[in-house]
């Protein structure tokens, strides 16, 4: 778990773990999630998936690195060498020998609810914290441009090797620092998102209405008219949603679920008192 330092230290640059949501390319997070943390210290509570990996990792690291073969080192924060926003904390580096030459594998450990699906975010992650560790040449020279992806999947563990995308990193630099300067720096909120972090804002900004109705402008008129029509096409989605699942349902029947190797698999289990979940797990496109 982050200690007050380290939630001090997250203050001063985009880290790693935040370089997807800052993209806008996060499943659980977006921009505005990031800057909340970095301009009013805003935290997300812990998750069990959270808490699962803080004490799984380091198990799935030795677990690695019998099967590679290697020693493996935990990293601790590293600043880019131009780019002082631009922050992370590696889980770990892998050391390799050939012949009498040693040199580091960058790896990251994850502890996820996924199995065949490595998320956009994982990878952008890798990306991130090679072009950081990258920016100083002696550490750029001793890292293999083979990254490692390492996660405990379907109970075995499962290693995705990641290239080095040098074109990549320089564009995710450049962006996360137009957007340094822009809402962190210059302190312009985020357009809202959707997120929870959006909704946690709301809420903290106008705890209670102080002032009565009144008429709307013709900006907010327009805002109105956008959420009815939002409103309506997620009624009719949840109803187009709802169908379908009960169709896959019906297929399913008493079996734990059904799946295709073209688009993925949809499971209806029971938990011990007998409560069915139903859930879905897609392939990439």
């Amino acid at each position: 778990m982050l200690t007050e330092a380290d939630l001090e230290e997250r203050k001063k640059g985009i880290g790693g773990s935040e370089i997807a949501a800052v993209l806008g390319l996060d499943r659980f997070a977006g921009p505005l999630d990031v800057w909340l943390a970095k301009t009013a210290g805003w935290t997300k509570e812990v998750t069990p998936d959270m808490e699962r990996g803080s004490f799984l990792e380091d198990g799935i690291a030795n677990w690695y690195a019998h099967r590679e073969g290697v020693k493996v080192h935990a990293v601790g924060p590293m600043v880019h060498r131009a780019l002082p926003w631009a922050r992370c904390t590696p889980d770990r580096t892998a050391v390799l020998r050939d012949g009498y030459a040693l040199s580091n594998r960058l790896v990251s450990i994850k502890c996820p609810r996924w199995d065949r699906e490595t998320p956009e975010g994982h990878i952008l992650q890798l990306q991130w914290e090679d072009a950081v560790l990258c920016s100083a040449p002696a550490q750029a020279a001793a890292l293999v441009p083979t990254m490692h992806l390492v996660s405990l999947a379907d109970g075995d563990l499962k290693v995705v090797p990641v290239e080095r995308d040098v074109e990549l990193q320089r564009w995710m630099l450049d962006y996360a620092g137009a957007w340094w300067a822009k809402h962190v720096v210059g302190g312009v909120p985020p357009p809202l998102d959707g997120s929870e972090g959006a909704s946690r804002w709301l809420k903290k900004r106008f705890p209670k209405n102080t002032a009565p109705e009144r008429p709307a402008t013709l900006d907010e008129t327009v805002a109105l008219l956008e959420l009815r029509e939002a409103e309506a096409a997620r009624d009719e989605a949840d109803k187009v949603f709802e169908a379908k699942a009960q169709k896959v349902k019906e297929a399913v029947g008493e079996a734990g679920g059904i799946e295709s190797d073209a688009v993925g698999r949809a499971t209806w289990k029971a938990d011990k008192n007998g409560k069915r979940t139903f859930k879905t797990h897609w392939s990439k496109q």
